[in-house]
């Protein structure tokens, strides 16, 4: 087995800071199942500076005799 090349020693830690952190961009994903077998999924984003924000809604249910529908 071949040793690490030194710029893989730092990926681990360079990787806590900066994968999924986006500065002045905030983001909020929810995932919902209820009991009947409905599956939501909701998410949003909004940026910072332009106070712009994006959102969406999905929902997704099963019918046995004609498969998954959304």
């Amino acid at each position: 087995m071949a040793p690490p090349q030194y710029s893989d020693l730092g990926k681990c830690a360079r990787d806590v800071f900066g994968n999924g952190y986006h500065f002045g961009l905030f983001k909020l994903n929810c995932k919902s199942k209820t009991s009947s077998g409905v599956e939501f999924n909701a998410g949003g984003s909004a940026v910072h500076e332009s106070s712009k924000v994006n959102a969406s809604l999905e929902s997704k249910y099963r019918v046995k005799e004609y498969g998954e529908y959304s």
